[in-house]
């Protein structure tokens, strides 16, 4: 059987895209309102969808065709971030600038090689060197922290809330404002796991689940043991997100001596995960992170050793 006419030409422009010899040439604004138009075709969150206007401010630079744009537009582009961005927040413009080109290409909007903004991905490109460099803690200064925290008291209640706070964040990784929307239903004691809803994380659309580790565990029970059973419902933390920050300054540098790593729990914590062998995927699961930000950031801090010795630490038997 001969084929059929449309299906040699549809042949013939692939194999000419394929070799860089055939797109439809569009405006940056073009190639960016149709992006958008996929993204909710295809059921994206709001979030994700709003995440996209960080590709604007390049659009209003070059609103030329996405083809004739040149790696030194966007370095210049790339430049003017330094200026006004740090680290972290570039990488994210500089991921959303990748995307809408990386979906040019294949949408056919470019031509099927190498395009101006992969010089984003490249070791010279300094803003995302920056992303990669995290404070973490040693094992020996968690658990300094945990067992000084037992001594600090919290008004009207027996519970170590401090503990719970260094506990929490050390040990399930979770980000300062998730533990203080805790709520005590959230500690699933049947299946050992923390509940994280979506309206209690950092991007409001997903739910997690991050395991308790044996530690954790032990270092809850302890700091619970004197509370009254009314005390075990509802909020855990009725505090704002800056009380919590401020108790964790406190216990380091008031009482220890140590130097605040800012986020350092929960840094440490995913840093420890990766290093015991967790997928980067997993880990970016339970940290409600993406696998390139923990494959960006979390590789290498730690080894086995110290990761096992990071999550291992339980409670000192004469305060049991």
């Amino acid at each position: 059987e001969r084929p059929r006419m449309d299906t040699l030409i549809q042949e013939a422009i692939s194999s000419r895209h394929d070799k860089g010899e055939d797109f439809t040439p569009k405006t940056t604004k073009e190639v960016f309102d149709l992006w958008v138009d996929q993204k909710k075709t295809n059921g994206c969150t709001q979030k994700t969808i709003l995440d996209c206007n960080r590709a604007k401010g390049f659009i209003e630079m070059y609103p030329d065709y996405i083809h004739q744009i040149t790696e030194g537009n966007v370095m210049d582009w790339n430049n003017k971030l330094s200026k006004k961005y740090k680290d972290r927040t570039r990488y994210n413009f500089q991921s959303c600038i990748l995307n809408l080109f990386n979906y040019a290409r294949d949408f056919k909007y470019l031509p099927n090689k190498p395009h101006a903004a992969e010089i984003l991905n490249r070791g010279n490109v300094k803003a995302r060197k920056g992303v990669q460099e995290i404070g973490v803690w040693s094992a020996d200064d968690f658990e300094a922290m945990l067992v000084e925290s037992l001594k600090m008291g919290a008004v009207g209640t027996k519970i170590k809330k401090v503990t719970l706070m260094v506990a929490i964040g050390g040990f399930a990784g979770l980000r300062i404002a998730e533990i203080a929307r805790m709520e005590w239903e959230h500690i699933l004691w049947k299946t050992n796991y923390i509940r994280i809803p979506a309206m209690n994380s950092k991007n409001k659309t997903k739910h997690r689940r991050v395991p308790m580790c044996d530690a954790l565990i032990e270092w809850i029970r302890l700091a619970i043991k004197d509370a009254k059973e009314e005390e075990l419902s509802g909020r855990i933390f009725p505090h704002p997100v800056r009380y919590i920050t401020e108790r964790i300054v406190e216990l380091c540098k008031k009482r220890l001596g140590l130097t605040y790593v800012e986020n350092g729990l929960r840094h440490t914590c995913i840093t420890s995960w990766v290093a015991q062998g967790q997928g980067e995927y997993q880990a970016a699961f339970w940290a409600g992170n993406s696998g390139e930000t923990v494959k960006s950031n979390y590789l290498g801090e730690f080894t086995k050793e110290e990761g096992e010795k990071w999550h291992s630490i339980m409670p000192p038997r004469i305060l049991d």
